[in-house]
């Protein structure tokens, strides 16, 4: 089996950007990635929110045919530590998305 792990930094306000986006705005775009992650990821078609807290999401993803894992489908639970983190664990592999100064 090959595990792939991804982290990526980018600036969310560089230097000259505009319009620069407030830390509300940028969670905001987060939580719609943990809730409707096919609109951000290519290979995913479907998902549902199966449950949610202030610091906890389940969430059922379905992935596109012959993309993603045997069966096309993972359930996850996302870590949520508002405003600045969500861990997604599958398999027992972290792939945390963090948002910092």
């Amino acid at each position: 089996m090959v595990v792939l792990y991804q982290s990526q930094t980018l600036p969310i306000n560089p230097s000259g950007s505009s319009p620069a986006l407030s830390l509300a705005e940028v969670w905001e775009v987060m939580m719609l990635k943990c809730r409707k992650p096919e609109l951000f990821v290519a290979p995913m078609s479907d998902s549902s929110v199966l449950e949610e807290t202030e610091t906890f999401m389940k969430r059922s993803v379905t992935f596109k045919e012959g993309m993603g894992p045997p069966g096309g489908k993972v359930t996850e639970d996302l870590q949520i530590r508002a405003p600045w983190k969500v861990r997604s664990p599958l398999n027992t592999k972290h792939r945390p998305s963090e948002l910092s100064d």
